[in-house]
């Protein structure tokens, strides 16, 4: 397990300030939080849907249409969430919508939008005092707007925990790699990329990361909208070289990090091109970079962003989550740190997040004392012999590439 500690983004901030008020040890508040099926595979491993597709063989490829049209309904528990500062106990209700990712970007938006507002409602019926919005259900439409609006309960999309974790994992992981250097003042002397950057998620991202890095390359269709995140990184980040780009593929062979935030369900960068010993930190669900691309490069480290464990010694889940022991979603588990704070209120909605609520969920991870979890690829836990491995497969393909070349000047190990 990675050490709380080992993970603080903001070391040196004191927000004690900016926190709410704890309502009390041993009260167990409620929240709510949306799911949804990531793909067909998730219907077909219901016993219904098993059973029926051996009577009729076609129905399988018919599942996602038939499901969307089925109602949302309450899918599980969260039970003993419990505070390692103040002792108190909150508990989570899930709820789902049957909708994929295909089916929720086919149809429209307000059709969405009254689903999510009936579970709220459903929520809040439950006697919870605040719901998370997870994967697409946060991504359609304007990003959990209209549904706050219309929401008896405050709701968040959880974006700035998903955000806070997806730096945790990068940084721990490119120190593990151990191939980029740092500055005298501490900043990591390479590049790093980020696709999607003029997404809630790529945007705050890319600003925090020019705060740590000498030079990032901001990644997005549209380049009128990456210039305007170009500019208000230069406000709060005049020190890092910001580079505008729309085609990934033309820098990423440059780039030490890649992180991606996109909801394209396209390949967005040839695995092929990516440099040897690059992170690639894939926040997206489901994933940006598959399985396949990322086998073909064990010299590049692919792992999944934002998996958190939750505090409390005898947490229960009712539910399959798609997660191995008891990892969550970092959006879930934002949406369960409010709750653990009392901070029943919107708080991450929106396509523009900012410094203050990273920081805010920061702090508050660490005072109740949620942790980074061990860091995984797609299907596996990333252990230290993994690390070491890729490092190896990096370091052999540089020496093949910069073959004229000493290999001290070619890999230049972090030792700070």
């Amino acid at each position: 397990m990675i050490e709380h500690n080992q993970r603080q983004l903001f070391k040196s901030g004191d927000y004690s300030g900016i926190v709410g008020k704890i309502e009390g040890n041993g009260v167990v508040d409620k929240f709510g939080f949306v799911l949804h099926p990531l793909s067909t595979d998730h219907f077909l491993k219901l016993k219904v849907m098993q059973l029926l597709s051996k009577t009729f063989p076609s129905l399988a490829s018919k599942s996602e249409t038939i499901f969307s049209k089925l109602p949302s309904y309450r899918y599980g528990k969260i039970l003993n969430i419990q505070s390692e500062a103040t002792g108190k106990v909150v508990q989570g209700h899930l709820y789902t919508v049957t909708d994929t990712p295909r089916m929720m970007l086919k149809g429209s938006a307000e059709r969405m939008y009254k689903k999510l507002i009936k579970i709220s409602k459903m929520a809040a019926k439950d006697g919870a005092k605040i719901i998370g919005l997870g994967a697409y259900t946060k991504v359609v439409g304007d990003a959990g707007v209209t549904v706050a609006n219309n929401s008896p309960i405050p709701l968040t999309t959880g974006n700035s925990l998903s955000a806070a974790s997806t730096l945790w994992t990068a940084e721990y992981a490119i120190n593990k790699i151990n191939l980029v250097p740092q500055t005298h003042n501490g900043r990591m002397a390479g590049k790093a990329m980020i696709i999607g950057a003029t997404g809630s998620i790529g945007k705050v991202c890319a600003k925090l990361l020019a705060e740590k890095w000498t030079e990032i390359v901001i990644v997005a269709p549209r380049v009128k909208a990456l210039e305007k995140v170009r500019k208000e990184i230069a406000l709060t980040a005049p020190l890092c070289k910001v580079t505008v780009e729309s085609d990934a593929n033309n820098l990423v062979h440059e780039c030490d990090l890649v992180l991606t935030a996109t909801s394209a369900r396209r390949k967005i960068v040839d695995i092929e091109k990516v440099k040897a010993g690059a992170v690639i930190c894939d926040c997206s669900r489901p994933f940006d970079i598959t399985k396949e691309d990322a086998l073909k490069r064990p010299d590049v480290l692919v792992i999944a962003a934002g998996e958190v464990l939750l505090p409390g010694a005898n947490i229960q889940i009712n539910c399959d989550l798609g997660l191995e022991d008891k990892r969550m979603y970092a959006c879930l588990a934002e949406t369960a740190l409010l709750a653990l704070e009392g901070r029943h209120e919107l708080f991450s909605v929106g396509r523009d997040l900012c410094h203050f609520r990273i920081k805010e969920i920061d702090y508050l991870s660490r005072k109740h004392g949620l942790r980074l979890a061990p860091l995984m690829g797609h299907d596996k836990t990333i252990h230290e012999v993994d690390y070491q491995m890729c490092r190896e497969h990096a370091i052999e393909r540089l020496k093949k590439i910069h073959a004229s070349e000493s290999i001290d000047n070619v890999v230049r190990p972090n030792f700070a």
